[in-house]
């Protein structure tokens, strides 16, 4: 259905551009109205969309605050990027019909979460987006009452980097304020919306029903629009674009062998860490990290608490587009943050991930049979279900204490130079 709305609206504009009058036209604008007629009965009328987005920005206003809303130009910027977001590659058009979906994307209904609007026929749900039955988005769904679902009209996407990759206009990074301010402006007002961040979140309002957050320590951006004029036209943006990006990555070796010890000398090899198509040694100089890794600040400039020469920076880092867990880095306090040498890799949402990974010879998919092959771990109490395996490494160069830990969904490695806590190393060595 959106494929075929999508070249009758054009065909129409298109020949009525050129003037003509022949029975094509007259078709075409007659199946257009047609078109836009079988939809007009779902999309509701006069000031619902107002309605709805007075309620849904007093849930986000702190008490006391005053936004300021956008008009105008800056309004219809918001309006115009809110009608252009890629999730894993497709577009997709806020508000815009379930119908309307880019091939492969499918919408599932929680009907257990509704809201009636009484006397308006029309109820919100919230439901969930799937790409390939994987789920990359959480929803908010306006549907008639006795509808199908196929006629609801999404009017709320959350995208978040550990479920898709995501782009908003143009911006794919939650945190860039520089690039977010250059294209929006200020934002209408900033808040702490977790309630468990100590970081403010820029909120964007417009007086046509559109509002943006833009989270800064995650990577998500959560978009809203109840512009209900455009439903008809966003069908005709909506786009499917192929999510290759993860085609031909490197095969990883599956655990086999007899029972035996990590060789923590690992850490130096090229391999230690594989994400995706990218090889590094577990002490890799975050300058030497490749294009396809981005990383996000989470919790920088931090005095190392075991020697206060040192500065730990941590970051959520991302390949392709798509979260991959925490770096820890370690730096002296005049060295600048891109001089940091890695001392930590958390790998999280491991089974969710689109690409292969793995660390010290270990396929992140299979960490829970890392005991079957592994010997002398630490088994933590039940109720954490963490295994840990401790050891050293020595090169040329320095000496480092190293552990692993591991649980289903977890996986953490630390490597850090002797130079910067030689107890633990010691205690380590002292220990055996």
């Amino acid at each position: 259905m959106k494929k075929l709305i999508s070249v009758i609206l054009l065909s129409a504009m298109l020949l009525t551009a050129c003037g003509k009058k022949d029975t094509s036209v007259e078709t075409a604008a007659t199946a257009a109205t047609e078109g836009t007629s079988v939809y007009a009965e779902y999309i509701p009328q006069d000031d619902f969309g107002q309605m709805l987005i007075g309620e849904k920005i007093s849930e986000f206003v702190d008490d006391g605050a005053v936004p300021e809303i956008l008009t105008g130009e800056r309004a219809e910027t918001l309006e115009s990027a809110v009608r252009n977001i890629r999730i894993n590659n497709s577009r997709f058009a806020l508000p815009m019909m379930v119908d309307s979906l880019p091939e492969g994307f499918e919408v599932e209904y929680d009907m257990s979460t509704v809201e009636v609007y009484e006397d308006t026929g029309f109820a919100l749900y919230y439901g969930e987006v799937y790409f390939q039955k994987e789920l990359c988005a959480d929803a908010s769904i306006i549907l008639k009452e006795g509808a199908e679902e196929k006629y609801g009209i999404i009017v709320c996407l959350t995208a978040i980097s550990n479920q898709c990759k995501w782009n908003f206009d143009g911006i794919e990074f939650s945190n860039d304020r520089d690039k977010i301010t250059e294209k929006f402006g200020e934002p209408t007002f900033t808040t702490d919306i977790v309630g468990s961040y100590d970081t403010d979140n820029l909120i964007y309002i417009s007086d046509s029903g559109t509002m943006i957050i833009f989270w800064q320590t995650i990577n998500a951006v959560f978009c809203m629009n109840f512009n209900f004029d455009n439903v008809i036209e966003n069908a005709s943006l909506v786009e499917y674009v192929p999510y290759d990006d993860f085609d031909d990555m490197i095969e990883i070796p599956e655990l086999s062998g007899e029972p035996r010890e990590f060789d923590f000398n690992m850490i130096f090899e090229d391999d230690c860490i594989i994400i995706g198509n990218d090889k590094y040694p577990a002490n890799v100089k975050i300058s030497d990290f490749s294009e396809d890794i981005k990383l996000f600040d989470y919790s920088t400039n931090k005095e190392y608490k075991e020697n206060p020469d040192y500065i730990q920076d941590t970051y959520l880092f991302m390949y392709k587009g798509r979260e991959v867990g925490l770096v820890g880095t370690i730096r002296k306090k005049d060295e600048k943050p891109e001089e940091a040498d890695v001392i930590s890799w958390m790998f999280m949402s491991m089974n969710s991930y689109p690409f292969t990974a793995s660390a010290m010879g270990v396929p992140l998919d299979k960490v829970l049979e890392v005991k079957k092959f592994y010997i002398g771990y630490e088994e933590e109490p039940a109720e954490n279900g963490f295994y840990r395996y401790k050891g050293i490494a020595e090169n040329e160069d320095d000496k480092f204490s190293c552990f692993i830990m591991m649980k289903d969904g977890l996986a953490l490695i630390n490597a850090i130079p002797y130079t910067v806590d030689p107890k633990a190393y010691d205690e380590f060595v002292n220990s055996q």
